[in-house]
């Protein structure tokens, strides 16, 4: 009796884990024919100038998609026919209206990137990947779902210069913002934000700033 109660354990247990080894066989192949499908169609969706500027806009981007873009733009191959459109280092970067939930770790590999256009999309946050972007200096965020802007958004101090992140969640500014000493233009119109970092009336060349809500107010100063 007990040789078989374990005999019928070991079957349950084998079985749990051929279950999951076929769910997990299945969810690779299903990730590789995602790839495979936006290999054929994203590149010629890729629309770059000769000033190294490059657009996807009004296509959904899953995140199979996502991962073809990056490669395109990491390493732009001829036979993409994206690769000898891209004549100078990529500059700017905009991914509008795809639907986006995520973005990648690796754009911080974009160097050279000066402005980033996310805006349209239903990002949920940003990775904290942006902020060690060493060329930015306009960002576009606006109409998501964000709930913040990253707290390492600091980083950026030496070269950030736009923000418009209009009509998203956002209640609460990051500290670090403060930091921002190249700061002209901070759009956040739209978002439930009731105070503000105290630092941010220190920015002198913060010219244009656009919120919803009258009643903010700066954070309160330390005993």
């Amino acid at each position: 009796m007990e040789l078989a109660a374990f005999a019928g354990s070991a079957r349950t247990a084998a079985d749990r884990e051929a279950s999951v080894e076929r769910q997990r066989v299945r969810a690779i192949a299903a990730e590789k024919r995602a790839r495979e499908r936006a290999e054929q169609s994203l590149p010629q969706l890729i629309r770059a100038d000769d000033g190294g500027c490059v657009r996807v806009a009004n296509e959904r981007i899953d995140a199979a998609g996502m991962a073809v873009v990056m490669a395109c733009l990491l390493d732009p191959r001829p036979e993409m026919g994206f690769g000898e459109r891209l004549r100078k280092p990529l500059c700017s970067l905009t991914l509008d209206s795809c639907g986006l939930l995520h973005l990648p770790d690796d754009i911080a590999q974009l160097r050279d990137l000066r402005t980033l256009n996310v805006s349209y999309n239903l990002l949920e946050q940003l990775p904290a990947a942006i902020c060690d972007l060493p060329s930015l200096t306009t960002l576009y965020v606006n109409n998501n779902r964000l709930v913040e802007l990253p707290p390492e958004i600091g980083k950026l101090s030496a070269t950030l210069e736009f923000v418009y992140a209009d009509f998203n969640r956002i209640d609460e500014m990051p500290a670090s913002i403060e930091r921002l000493y190249k700061l002209r233009t901070l759009w956040v119109q739209g978002n439930p934000i009731r105070r503000l970092p105290k630092g941010l009336r220190a920015l002198k060349h913060l010219e244009s700033v656009r919120m919803s809500e009258p009643e903010l107010k700066p954070e309160p100063e330390e005993d």
